[in-house]
């Protein structure tokens, strides 16, 4: 009985799809679940400025923000937390949750260039009462890989329509504070970002067969930044190579005397990495334009630009 039990605790953790907010260290004291989205300082119910640790199931990941509105210092997580870094203890204001992987679902902005009040969209057909963010008042849209976004000016699905395949940092003024409903689903690979992601499949390929030998591949942009393979070992310069998809989406491609290591970015925030050549705890943080990773021991700096471009 106790191993079906385990069995049972196994499945379920698995199909866990929230991560937890603990008030105290060690998950102890008030919690909180908090599904895939956004909170803002009045949305966490345990208290602003009072999360100390964070459990997250495998295949999520939350963003830390210092101040509400997502402002401020930020660090992202893709597992268990049991004690917030002094930063972070009792010093959160806002957190995004969101898998780190395999997004699959569009996000809609009141503002240009993802900006303002947001919410996320499943699969499905949305009238101007469920748009929570304010009929007319959509300004910018993710849409990740595979999936669309039909716009209609009017309620009910009518007026004039566009569909979206992919991230549209500021609608255009037809559209712009101007849909009143709208369709969410999969695309069937007529995102035209399939094939630049097909390509991108193929470099990482070609790269793993060929990662003694240095970085190969089409990528956007070549470069170093500055590493560290190991606790107590001196920063040195990787070389890297990075296949940029748009809008903050991005894999930055590093080589280190170990190997190959891919860091994922999606909507300007570092998710993870490819686990292939073994890794720890995955770590990100800001400082400025400049993200801070750490990988168990490993730790990069790598600067907005080379995600972004410029």
């Amino acid at each position: 009985v106790s191993f079906l039990l385990t069995i049972a605790g196994v499945f379920m953790l698995n199909a866990q799809n929230y991560v937890t907010i603990y008030r105290s260290c060690n998950y102890q004291g008030d919690s909180q679940r908090l599904y895939e989205g956004d909170y803002r300082d009045r949305d966490i119910e345990i208290g602003n400025d009072r999360i100390s640790a964070i459990r997250i199931p495998k295949g999520w990941a939350v963003t830390v923000y210092k101040a509400n509105n997502f402002q401020g210092a930020s660090e992202t997580y893709d597992s268990d937390v049991r004690c917030l870094p002094e930063q972070f203890n009792d010093a959160i204001s806002s957190i995004r949750v969101f898998r780190s992987n395999n997004a699959n679902a569009v996000t809609i902005f009141r503002s240009c260039n993802y900006s303002g009040d947001s919410q996320i969209l499943r699969e499905g057909q949305y009238l101007d009462r469920d748009i929570r963010i304010g009929n007319d008042r959509i300004s910018s849209i993710r849409v990740p890989n595979g999936w669309a976004i039909t716009v209609y000016k009017s309620n009910n699905f009518k007026g004039p329509t566009k569909t979206y395949y992919d991230d549209v940092r500021c609608l255009p003024e037809q559209f712009n504070d101007a849909i009143s409903s709208l369709r969410v689903f999969r695309s069937n690979g007529r995102n035209d970002r399939s094939s630049r992601n097909d390509n991108r499949y193929n470099n990482n390929r070609n790269y793993n067969r060929s990662r003694n030998q240095g970085l190969s591949g089409n990528f956007n942009a070549r470069g170093k930044v500055p590493c560290k393979i190991q606790r107590g070992a001196t920063t040195s310069n990787c070389d890297f190579g990075v296949v940029r998809r748009g809008g903050g989406d991005a894999d930055v491609h590093i080589k280190t005397r170990n190997g190959l290591r891919i860091i994922y970015f999606q909507n300007g925030r570092a998710i993870g990495y490819d686990r292939s050549q073994g890794g720890g705890t995955f770590r990100a943080s800001r400082e400025s334009d400049l993200y801070i990773i750490t990988i168990g021991e490993e730790r990069y700096e790598i600067p907005e630009a080379v995600v972004y471009g410029g």
